[in-house]
């Protein structure tokens, strides 16, 4: 329910975003949204110093983490969790990211537009997440995670059969289908 609270707070943050910048598009305004963002991040840090941390977190925080990386090195089950986890969080950050590229460079959609694909993006993360914890509960969170790697495969294959051009310009619309799985995928 937590996630679904940070995809809620990512969408009205991108709406917001994509607002300013239909208004007034240019690179002082792009800047002053960086540097706001700047300001609420050391911000947040400052409440984020109040939480109260329990006695068990500081002392777990206390112990040494070298005997435990050692440990996981060593122990192939972690290990290949490991490099599972790096693969996969590397291939969906970068499918994310490629997916913009490809829909700025190769639809010429400017950022304003672009932000309205990451919003879809986020708010197919919504759905996702408050769909995770009762699928997860029926099926296993095993069978959950295979499942949601799906997702990765037709997004791939969305980019390698689009067109280039659209004959009818409604079709256009197709082009939010990679950031719903991506999206949901996340989730």
């Amino acid at each position: 329910d937590s996630n679904a609270h940070f995809y809620v707070a990512a969408v009205c943050s991108l709406v917001t975003v994509s607002v300013i910048l239909h208004w007034n598009d240019s690179i002082s305004v792009l800047s002053c949204i960086i540097i706001a963002g700047a300001v609420m991040g050391v911000t947040s840090s400052l409440f984020i110093r109040r939480i109260h941390e329990t006695s068990s977190l500081r002392e777990s925080a206390r112990q040494p983490q070298l005997p435990l990386l050692r440990l996981a090195i060593h122990d192939s089950c972690i290990l290949k969790q490991i490099w599972g986890g790096i693969a996969l969080n590397l291939g969906s950050i970068m499918l994310a990211a490629m997916s913009v590229a490809t829909l700025k460079r190769g639809y010429h959609v400017s950022d304003t537009h672009a932000i309205i694909f990451s919003t879809v993006q986020f708010a197919a993360a919504i759905v996702g997440s408050k769909l995770t914890a009762p699928v997860a509960q029926r099926f296993g969170a095993k069978s959950l995670m295979i499942f949601s790697y799906l997702f990765v495969f037709p997004v791939c294959l969305f980019w390698l059969v689009m067109p280039q051009t659209f004959a009818v310009p409604w079709l256009k619309v197709f082009l939010f289908v990679p950031f719903f799985l991506i999206g949901a995928y996340a989730a």
